[in-house]
């Protein structure tokens, strides 16, 4: 497995959702920014509540997909930053040169047992704290694990509807529109703010995928502490 592909997968597993429902009308769903000397993306998928039940409605599926997905990234990344602090490396070292350096710390010390798609790390009682703090984050991160390579399979499958639901939308903004009462100077909002909601939810079988991935991958890596 060669650096630039661990530096990715680093990447990777550092995107971070901003899921759930905001009562902000902006249109915030696909912000980069750069972080220290590597340039990191943070996606944020945002659904915008109108409150208008007939546009909300569509919508409210994609937002509990994101708050799961979200909860899956959030475990990944504080096993992440769990193990980089354990082994005294600055903050932003990528997590695939963290567990490198955990291995060289504990030269067979370390033995890794898989219960279904979650990682089991044993250590040693001889094996340095730092490296016992690392397994603990790693145990602790499982669960994350987990649950991003299962929002990966299901996820997609499961936004279907809410896709399909979600294009046809823009076409009934008007009505929908005039039914709630809008004057006519707040449609303009209202159809920013759907049409930001519906690429917003085209986004998130792809983040759904690229997470399960990178946490697949991150498992083969950390299988291979044990070797």
């Amino acid at each position: 497995m060669n650096r630039s592909f661990l530096r990715g997968l680093s990447f990777a597993l550092g995107l971070s959702l901003v899921g759930g429902l905001s009562f902000s009308s902006s249109d915030a769903f696909a912000k980069k920014k750069d972080k220290g000397s590597e340039t990191e993306a943070e996606e944020v998928i945002e659904i915008v509540v109108t409150n208008i039940k007939a546009i909300d409605d569509v919508f409210a599926p994609a937002g509990a997909m994101l708050t799961n997905l979200k909860t899956a990234q959030d475990g990944i990344k504080a096993m992440n930053t769990g193990i980089v602090t354990a082994m005294g490396l600055p903050e932003g070292t990528p997590v695939a040169d963290a567990l490198a350096e955990l291995k060289k710390a504990a030269p067979g010390m370390l033995t890794v047992k898989m219960d279904g798609m979650k990682p089991k790390v044993d250590v040693k009682p001889e094996a340095p704290e730092n490296v016992k703090k690392a397994v603990e984050s790693i145990n602790a991160g499982g669960e994350g694990i987990v649950a991003a390579i299962k929002a990966m399979t299901e996820i997609p499958e499961q936004i279907k509807t809410t896709v399909d639901a979600a294009k046809a939308l823009p076409a009934q903004v008007p009505t929908i529109a005039k039914d709630a009462g809008l004057k006519p100077t707040e449609i303009p909002k209202l159809v920013k703010t759907v049409g930001g909601n519906v690429k917003a939810v085209a986004q998130i079988p792809e983040q759904a995928k690229s997470t399960g991935e990178a946490a697949k991958a991150s498992v083969e890596i950390i299988k291979g502490l044990g070797g």
